[in-house]
């Protein structure tokens, strides 16, 4: 219990979200990036999240290596490749996934992810506490927590690509545990009844 006061009181000073924040200024990124965001957070942290043995911390920019969006990669290396195919067998969510209408949007991630990287504020909504850190705060972090009494969930999220009528959205996570593990994915999303929904995930890399 210790530890995790310690933790408490070392993040004090950075920005916190759970649940709905007031929205701070954020001119790079949109109402719509929070919601996908956040659709896709609260998919994965309620198997994360352990307190007090887990703190998860977001990267404050949209700062991200994509591995794996060489430009001779092309949609259908992954089409065929989402976990809701493969592991779950959800032919609804799979044939979705497949869809062509998708390939243009993926053409165009490639191009977003290296355009300038945008400044995350605390506009997410989700269930479970997300910190917001620095590069430099979350090396502090690792720093002052190397004997692994507390888990530190960090994720990286890539900038995000739409398609024209701003219905589907494709964009890259990484997820690193402590220097231990880590995962990059490629996140897909659809707006259905004017709301974000997660269709599935495809791993890119695993460590």
């Amino acid at each position: 219990m210790k530890t995790f006061y310690v933790l408490a009181i070392l993040l004090l000073p950075v920005l916190s979200v759970s649940c709905r924040q007031p929205m701070a200024e954020s001119t790079d990124v949109s109402a719509d990036d929070y919601e996908v965001y956040s659709v896709f957070l609260n998919g994965v942290l309620n198997s994360l999240y352990r307190p007090p043995y887990a703190t998860v911390v977001l990267y404050d920019s949209t700062s991200i290596h994509a591995h794996g969006l060489a430009p001779e990669t092309t949609w259908d290396n992954y089409a065929a490749e989402g976990e809701c195919c493969i592991y779950d067998k959800d032919t609804s969510r799979c044939r979705q996934a497949r869809d062509n209408a998708w390939k243009p949007i993926y053409e165009e991630l490639k191009q977003v992810t290296d355009q300038k990287h945008k400044k995350l504020a605390p506009n997410f909504t989700t269930h479970i506490p997300v910190t917001i850190l620095s590069r430099e705060k979350i090396q502090q972090l690792y720093k002052r927590y190397d004997d692994e009494t507390v888990n530190i969930y960090t994720f990286h999220v890539s900038n995000i690509a739409y398609n024209t009528t701003k219905d589907k959205a494709l964009f890259v996570s990484s997820f690193f545990c402590q220097g231990n593990c880590g995962r990059g994915e490629l996140i897909m999303l659809k707006r259905i009844n004017h709301h974000w929904v997660l269709i599935d995930t495809f791993q890119m890399w695993i460590s």
